[in-house]
């Protein structure tokens, strides 16, 4: 069995666990939120436009990748626990002992070949076997070394990209929804219903909120996964530097001692190059993501400059135009109060006008009261003097009555009429009988 043969990474089972488990978890997730038993308002702001949902289900297939990396770090650190070889007993063997552990050990070497340990196991015993001789195997541990750092760098390659392109995405989701927001926008819109266009643009930034939130959470536990991974990859290092790196004996070492320095040293600038372009792309993979990170910021603030300078515009013509109904609505206001006031004053004068006219119509009327309480005052003392000489004159019939002198009584009942008749009405002229 070859190490080629052999060789297989953790990349492949993270990429297939974001396909194949992390989109229908992201799709089965926003069913859930939108029409499910998860369904919130809140949720359902930050995920009602496309972009944002397509974020969603790119974050479930990065945490799908990284949840299976997870797994893969715990078998590995299972690997490490279990018995695959025996410890070295601190005796240089043949070469030749490396095809014994191959045949004695195969069933165990076969159950963890798709760990490191297992896969870095069978490759040193196959090379040590193929060569015959172990001179060149502490070149080949760190080249399986290196290249196990490069295979787990690699692994990281779609959560990376995922990483970079959520906070992409919401700048593209904010740039579409501003986009929308103010699509058709005129001042006669502002001044109407400006309420329609700031909710648009308050929804136009959930977009970025949700992909930089999205993208923090990610970078957070991908930097936990990978430190978790780093890890046990130097644990691996150590239990196959402690089992095999000393184990076989090397012949004719002294020899070959200029090549092996000569080797060692090339192997060493080798990792160095490789360390320093592995660094190189990790700097420029930082570059550019700021640069679109600053690209975006600019981009954000023009836009923010050229709605603000329309709304300004829009909010200075609406300004002008209620300043101006303003005056003309004061102006016709005046002139009514203007007309108002002269309605009254008029009103007042006749009232005026009325009043005195009623005053002296009235002290008229008090001055006629008077007169008649006056001449019934007299008309009452008059029947008073009525009623006594009715009396008199009864008593006078009386004695007509019983003298029989008839004249006298004539003569009596004409001087008690003359005299009724001054008292009753005043300036009558007194006749003397």
């Amino acid at each position: 069995m070859s190490s080629a043969t052999i060789r297989t990474g953790s990349g492949s089972s993270s990429t297939l666990a974001a396909f194949v488990v992390g989109v229908p978890a992201g799709v089965g997730f926003l069913w859930a939120i939108i029409a499910g038993p998860l369904h919130h308002p809140l949720a359902e702001r930050y995920l009602h436009h496309p972009v944002e949902k397509v974020e969603l289900v790119m974050f479930c297939a990065a945490m799908a990748a990284l949840g299976a990396k997870l797994l893969s770090s715990f078998r590995e650190k299972a690997a490490l626990w279990a018995t695959i070889l025996p410890e070295w007993d601190g005796h240089a063997a043949p070469p030749k002992h490396a095809g014994e552990l191959l045949n004695d050990h195969a069933a165990a070497l076969k159950g963890w070949s798709g760990t490191w340990i297992g896969r870095r196991y069978l490759a040193v015993l196959d090379f040590v076997k193929s060569r015959g001789s172990a001179n060149e195997l502490d070149d080949h541990l760190r080249t399986l070394a290196d290249n196990d750092t490069m295979s787990q760098e690699a692994s990281y390659s779609l959560v990376r990209f995922i990483t970079w392109a959520i906070p992409i995405l919401g700048f593209l989701g904010t740039v579409l929804g501003i986009t929308d927001a103010i699509t058709g926008v005129t001042p006669e819109k502002l001044e109407k219903d400006m309420s329609s266009v700031t909710s648009g643009l308050s929804l136009a930034f959930d977009a970025t909120a949700l992909g930089l939130g999205l993208t923090m959470v990610l970078m957070f536990i991908s930097f936990l996964v990978e430190r978790a991974e780093q890890s046990v990859l130097e644990r691996v290092d150590a239990t196959v530097e402690a089992v095999l790196g000393h184990r076989f004996a090397r012949a004719g070492a002294a020899d070959h001692g200029p090549i092996v320095e000569a080797v060692e040293a090339s192997s060493q600038r080798l990792y160095e190059t490789a360390d320093g372009l592995v660094r190189r792309q990790s700097d420029l993979w930082a570059q550019s993501l700021e640069r679109i990170a600053i690209v975006g910021r600019d981009a954000a603030k023009e836009q923010h400059k050229q709605l603000v300078a329309s709304l300004e515009q829009a909010l200075n013509g609406t300004l002008v135009k209620h300043t101006q109904r303003l005056a003309d609505t004061e102006t016709q206001m005046i002139t009514r109060q203007e007309k108002m006031l002269s309605t009254i004053a008029q009103l007042a004068e006749i009232l005026q006008s009325t009043s005195q006219k009623h005053h002296q119509g009235l002290t008229e009327v008090s001055q006629r009261l008077a007169q008649q309480t006056a001449a019934l005052v007299q008309l009452q003392q008059g029947g008073a003097e009525l009623a006594r000489l009715q009396e008199a004159l009864a008593q006078n019939l009386n004695a007509l009555a019983g003298a029989g002198a008839f004249e006298e009584a004539v003569q009596s009942l004409t001087a008690a009429i003359h005299l009724l008749t001054t008292r009753v009405v005043p300036g009558a002229p007194k006749k003397v009988a």
